[in-house]
């Protein structure tokens, strides 16, 4: 996505450690993840799921050695395969080198040079002010992959930070009107991006440290198995977790925008959606700001859509899930952001309603503690959205 363009939204994010998390922003009150923590305790399966989580974590087992968790048995197959660490096994046993000629060495020359010029970042520091786009323009949030995107040079990283106003640590992320408050940057610990407070780490020691998941599918599929085996046995439980690739298109200025999912919670009999999900083979510190204007457009064409004035009554939660990593997010916006996205405000306003992005996490899947940290979160989200 076009950083002029993601700047038109009038968003920004607020990141907390999942220590952190505030049920009452998801939507959820104290008494519903208690009950759902107490309900969870009384599953047999459950509970032999977490031991395997303890006993072996991510350690990679046939499907024939697994212990029969019931329900929970292909959710631990699926998980061992995001993070398989016996994958050096099949690594290549043997190496050529060819042999290194004049021609060769020219021809390997020509394409690392032409592969540094290609590296180059493709946003330009002049044209930061955001522009309306054009009437054929169509923005998505599906606009390739972020790992065949370059992250914006610090220079740039530095001209952004003056164009979004991003929250740290702190609850109190907003003023009286809700509009983003500045931020103090000068501790020397504080390397996060403009849109993260999170350090990232570089794409060279993130495919290192964490091997990219050989497919998207494999998370996918564990996330969504997940999520319906913590429902199993819940009689108040209606709504449905599902792997449908939900698409959200709306107008916006004189384009459009266009949103893919990769899964959502639906209310039974209605189909309404009340949770999106969203899911990378990959872990998020290195591509966090494409991921972030990504979900940032999932976000504004699903409430665009619904035209919820008040977000208190229509929840706009997304679950993303990066390799072993899984996210809270809740967006936060008042009765004028909905008018901003209808264009139907003053563009001279002194005053500018801004959509609120409060993240939570990550939980890491391969851990027993985050992970039984997490599930009663996730059993309440999905008990509240079927009343």
């Amino acid at each position: 996505m076009d950083l002029n363009v993601y700047l038109t939204f009038r968003s920004y994010w607020n990141d907390y450690r999942p220590e952190d998390v505030s049920f009452e922003d998801l939507g959820l009150s104290q008494k519903d993840v208690k009950e759902a923590k107490a309900r969870l305790k009384r599953s047999s399966p459950y509970k032999e799921y977490l031991a395997d989580i303890d006993a072996f974590s991510n350690r990679g087992r046939p499907l024939g050695k697994l212990a029969d968790l019931g329900a929970f048995t292909l959710v631990r197959h699926f998980q061992q395969q995001i993070t398989n660490t016996d994958r050096e096994d099949a690594a290549e046993k043997v190496i050529v080198t060819p042999i290194r000629t004049r021609s060769r060495s020219a021809a390997l020359d020509a394409a690392a040079a032409g592969k540094q010029v290609m590296r180059q970042p493709n946003f330009q520091l002049e044209s930061l002010v955001p522009r309306g786009p054009s009437p054929t323009e169509s923005y998505s949030s599906s606009d390739g992959d972020p790992m065949d995107q370059e992250s914006p040079s610090p220079s740039l990283r530095a001209a952004n930070r003056a164009n979004i106003t991003h929250q740290t640590a702190g609850r109190s992320a907003s003023d009286s009107n809700g509009s983003p408050m500045s931020t103090d940057n000068s501790d020397p610990g504080n390397t996060a991006s403009f849109i993260s407070d999170h350090s990232a780490i570089s794409v060279t020691a993130a495919n290192i440290l964490y091997t990219r998941t050989e497919d998207e599918s494999i998370v996918n599929t564990f996330l969504i198995l997940l999520l319906n085996a913590l429902c199993l046995g819940c009689e108040e439980v209606t709504a449905e977790w599902s792997m449908k690739r939900w698409m959200i298109k709306h107008p916006f200025g004189s384009g459009s925008l266009e949103a893919r999912t990769d899964g959502c919670l639906r209310k039974h009999g209605t189909g309404d959606v009340v949770a999106i999900v969203e899911v990378k083979p990959y872990v998020r510190d290195p591509y966090q700001d494409q991921i972030k204007m990504q979900e940032t457009t999932q976000l504004i064409a699903w409430i665009a859509q619904k035209e919820a004035p008040d977000p208190s009554i229509n929840r706009f939660v997304l679950l993303s899930q990066d390799r072993h990593e899984i996210y809270l997010t809740v967006a936060d916006y008042d009765e004028d952001y909905i008018k901003f996205l209808k264009e139907e405000t003053d563009p001279t306003a002194d005053e500018k309603s801004f959509l609120r992005i409060t993240s939570f996490g990550p939980w890491d899947v391969n851990s027993e503690i985050s992970i039984r940290k997490l599930c009663p979160i996730l059993l309440a989200l999905t008990t509240r959205a079927s009343k």
